[in-house]
């Protein structure tokens, strides 16, 4: 039971910082903003020992294992492509963001066992731009 416990506020520490970190980029303006997306990239390895340059530029398997290992679910995984897609809408100096969420997104809608329309739009709105 207190594994459980553990593994259950794991996965809401996980979900929260995640949410935390959309919500910052979302904050963004157009522009490029170098301080807050600083603040970002270090959140992100800082609380998940995540470098997101070093993430983005392994192949899409890779990338996703990696994310896996680290005890993401398909909504972690979901969410960190939302940030993904969010960096690249903000025209953030961070390469590889659109097509790496691309993949995630891909990989999340093939291991749902329902076919997701928010997903495919998500996806689309990332083609589009």
């Amino acid at each position: 039971m207190a594994v459980e416990d553990w593994l259950l506020k794991e996965i809401r520490k996980l979900t929260q910082l995640l949410l935390t970190l959309l919500s910052k980029t979302s904050e963004l303006k157009i522009d490029f903003e170098e301080e807050k997306v600083s603040e970002i990239k270090k959140k992100l390895e800082n609380e998940l020992e995540i470098r997101i340059d070093e993430l983005l530029s392994k192949d899409d398997n890779s990338m996703i294992a990696i994310l896996v290992n680290k005890k993401f679910t398909l909504e972690h995984l979901e969410l960190f492509a939302d940030l993904l897609s969010e960096l690249n809408s903000k025209n953030t100096r961070i390469e590889n963001t659109a097509e790496k969420a691309l993949a995630i997104y891909d990989y999340v809608q093939k291991q749902n066992t329902t076919y997701s329309i928010a997903l495919y739009q998500k996806t689309q709105k990332l083609l589009i731009d």
